[in-house]
């Protein structure tokens, strides 16, 4: 049952990515560039890159070559390919220090960075927390026992993670400890895919992993890209409309991965802090200059809550962001709100 919901959900999603991608292009000036766009099932997400180019540049290589890359950077970081960094990192728990590739080892030492600004609430040693709950093993359960989420706790604090710089090794002081980069690496690796492709001379285009979206410049017309924002409880319509140029906006809600209970929801994201499902809004928007930023971030605001999370945004130097209590009331940052559209 859970997994005809995912494929419907994922066919559903493909319809709609080419729909905006139809109304993009019947809307900006088309000028003498081409339109090179690309979608596939990747990172457990829709993983899109549409690029605009005149014909000086190979537009289908470069898309392929691109995703080349995503499927390069989702074997070094994902738990759950077999020999992957991660994978090596969690098999090694309590044993042995693991050298892991540079990139592996600067998302890691990102994590630990907005572990720190967010109080701890953005804490990538989760894993143990969301094997429990069944999260990311594609099982139905029911919500797990207090007792059970009692003993799995001490496993979870970022603190603990060793980092060698010298020797570019990771290590997990105990066993059973385990990393789960789900929310920062995709992040990471959509800003590396734009990098890439800015490198390669393109100005226009969007990379989008499942709503990590990194905008490359502005539209052909000269103006930002609209975002539309999901409605949380509404999810065929959109709660707001941002303009972004040249940054990344992310948005996490409630609704993404979650199962229902008894009349009750449980979502994925996690307090680290309680073991339980964060329960003060539904949704967290940021939009930074970088993607491993809004990634991270969305994720730590959703888990601290509307004070505190609106605190940590205004603290940000270059980020903004929306969050959806659970009345549906919007909460805005300064820098946004003449910028937002509220629907």
């Amino acid at each position: 049952m859970a997994r005809r919901k995912i494929f419907f959900e994922i066919f559903i999603a493909i319809i709609i990515l080419s729909i905006i991608g139809v109304a993009v292009y019947n809307y900006i000036d088309r000028d003498n560039l081409e339109r090179y766009s690309r979608t596939e099932l990747i990172l457990d997400t829709i993983f899109e890159v549409t690029i605009f180019v005149d014909e000086e540049i190979e537009g289908d290589p470069l898309v392929r070559e691109a995703f080349d890359k995503v499927r390069a950077l989702e074997k070094v970081m994902s738990r759950f390919v077999t020999n992957s960094d991660v994978d090596k990192i969690n098999q090694q728990a309590g044993k042995e220090p693991v050298e892991v590739d540079p990139r592996t080892f600067y998302v890691i030492e990102k994590s630990l960075y907005f572990g720190e600004a967010s109080q701890g609430k953005f804490d990538v040693t989760i894993a143990p927390l969301l094997n429990l709950w069944g999260f990311g093993t594609g099982e139905e359960r029911e919500p797990p026992e207090g007792e059970e989420i009692e003993e799995v706790l001490p496993l979870v604090d970022y603190q603990e993670i060793e980092l060698d710089e010298e020797n570019m090794s990771v290590f997990l002081p105990r066993e059973e400890m385990a990393l789960d980069l789900g929310g920062i690496a995709k992040g990471y690796i959509v800003d590396e895919i734009a990098e890439f492709l800015e490198g390669e001379g393109v100005e226009h285009g969007t990379v989008n992993a499942g709503g990590d979206i990194r905008a490359l410049g502005t539209r052909l017309d000269g103006n930002p890209w609209r975002i539309g924002i999901t409605h949380p409880r509404d999810r065929e319509n959109i709660i707001a409309v941002i303009p972004v140029t040249q940054e990344a906006i992310v948005t996490s809600g409630d609704y993404e991965r979650y199962f229902n209970h008894e009349g009750e929801r449980y979502h994925h994201i996690l307090d680290p802090d309680t073991g339980q499902p964060a329960g003060e809004v539904l949704s967290v928007t940021v939009v930074a200059p970088d993607c491993i930023t809004a990634d991270s971030l969305s994720t730590a605001v959703f888990v601290l809550g509307v004070e505190e999370g609106m605190a940590l945004l205004e603290s940000m130097s270059q980020v903004e962001g929306m969050i959806v209590d659970l009345q549906e009331e919007k909460h805005v940052t300064r820098g946004l709100k003449d910028l937002i559209e509220i629907r």
